[in-house]
Parts: C-alpha cells; sequence; structure tokens
C-alpha cells in the first residue's frame, strides 16, 4: 500500500509570535480603552445628575457593557501572548507518568 501523496501546497512553518504580540497589546489597548469609557460614563453621570436632569441608574447598562467587554479584551489579549517558544523548558523530552 502506498503512502499518500504530500500535499505541497504547504509552505514551510511561519513564526507569527511578533504578529500574536503585536495583536495581543492591541486587543488589551482596547480593554483599557473600554474601562477608560466606564469612568467616563460615571463622570458625565455624576455630572449630569448635579444639575438634576436625570438618574444614575440609566447608566448601569452601558457601564455593565463596558465593563466586561474590557474585561474580555483584556483576557484574550494576554491569551495571544505566545510564551516560550516550543521545544524550550524544562519539560522538554520528559513523559509524565500518573501512578495508578
Amino acid at each position: 500500500m502506498n503512502p499518500p501523496p504530500v500535499n505541497s501546497s504547504v509552505g514551510p512553518y511561519r513564526d507569527r509570535r511578533t504578529a500574536l504580540l503585536i495583536a495581543g497589546v492591541l486587543e488589551i489597548l482596547l480593554g483599557v480603552g473600554a474601562w477608560l469609557m466606564v469612568g467616563l460614563m460615571v463622570f458625565a453621570a455624576s455630572m449630569v445628575t448635579a444639575q438634576g436632569a436625570g438618574s444614575k441608574g440609566s447608566i448601569i447598562p452601558g457601564i455593565a457593557v463596558y465593563g466586561i467587554a474590557g474585561l474580555v479584551f483584556v483576557i484574550l489579549g494576554g491569551r495571544l501572548n505566545p510564551g516560550p517558544p516550543l521545544g524550550s523548558g524544562p519539560l522538554v523530552g520528559r513523559v509524565l507518568v500518573l501512578a495508578h
């Protein structure tokens, strides 16, 4: 039986660490920007309520949306950090054996 032919359209491995690092930093910055928007919304609401024109309860959904979006962006941006290259570390070549 002959082995299946190798797909020649797949090129060599490309190191994408730099692109992942830049994307992660940009996502973290988006998260920080969303949290700054939360602060701006609280400040604006305090200014409006000081003039007696509105209530603070109307900004709670916006704070929730921007706060959660900021959290998601920061967490996902941190996950894009590539970490150490494969094959470098204390457990290279070792197998974890679980005792029964």
